[in-house]
């Protein structure tokens, strides 16, 4: 049986939401970059990306209990965990680079881009290659899952940023809908997967019991995430209509919807990595 929170877990729950949010965040600047060309946005969308993603860095080297293992982990790049460091690295590298160029063209933009995904194909095959010994991970749904939350994550922190940046008055509508229709398009994904994943965990077996038996708080887990999920998106969805209708320029709304749609996340991956405690310990 597993505690509701793990806590030895908290780093690599961190790490990983942080780097999500990073990646979501660079397909919307990529997204405004093509459509309006707005290079200020973008550079701002940028040097927090790279913030974002140097945190998730430092976050998980606390993982490696010494920051100094993790120049031992680059020694095997036949393995996906130091392809991840690697590509990582260089993710954050390149988004302060092009906070700081003169000129961005589209390849710096494009290059970044698959960066990003390259990383979260190492994250997802770090996990997928555990599948033998805990057969909740396996490399699809992983990706799906990670793909899904830094869309959702990834939008509506560009969504802030965008209103942080770009007053009221000035600002286009365009760019505050590039996040919410990313934003949803995350939360389809988790939809439409979610339901044959949980079809896939209720066959699992540990020591002749049905694995969801042996959880007693995945349904309190799960049920927060899409409560949460869904009220963040209610009021995020709110927020962008009193815009639309010039009715407010209060932030709070959606400080409040980012914080419900994090929390939810959070839950999400703690239950991720409290399937796994349960299938090996």
């Amino acid at each position: 049986m597993y505690n509701f929170l793990i806590s030895n877990e908290i780093p690599l729950i961190f790490f990983t939401l942080f780097f999500q949010m990073s990646l979501g965040s660079t397909f919307i600047a990529a997204f405004i970059y093509h459509k309006s060309g707005s290079i200020f946005l973008v550079r701002r969308l940028f040097l927090l990306t790279g913030i974002l993603s140097f945190i998730a860095v430092v976050i998980s080297s606390l993982h490696l209990g010494s920051p100094l293992h993790g120049f031992w982990i680059l020694t095997k790049l036949y393995r996906p965990l130091p392809l991840e460091v690697i590509s990582l690295l260089l993710f954050s590298v390149m988004s302060i680079f092009l906070y700081k160029k003169i000129e961005i063209k589209a390849q710096h933009v494009h290059v970044l881009c698959v960066l990003g995904i390259l990383t979260l194909l190492f994250m997802s095959w770090i996990y997928g290659s555990m599948s033998e010994t805990n057969p909740a991970w396996q490399f699809g749904y992983i990706f799906l899952r990670f793909f899904s939350a830094s869309c959702i994550l990834g939008s509506i922190f560009s969504y802030l940023v965008i209103l942080f940046y770009v007053s009221t008055d000035e600002h286009h509508e365009n760019y505050l809908h590039y996040g919410i229709k990313m934003g949803l398009l995350g939360l389809f994904i988790e939809l439409l997967y979610a339901p044959f994943y949980q079809l896939f965990l209720s066959r699992l077996s540990v020591g002749g019991h049905n694995l969801l038996e042996l959880v007693r708080h995945y349904d309190l887990q799960l049920g927060c995430f899409f409560a949460l999920m869904i009220l963040g998106f209610i009021l995020w969805l709110h927020d962008i209509k009193l815009r639309s209708q010039k009715a407010s320029k209060s932030k709070g709304i959606i400080y409040v919807a980012f914080f419900f749609i994090f929390t939810a996340t959070f839950f999400e991956r703690n239950l991720f990595y409290s399937l796994s405690s349960t299938i090996l310990f």
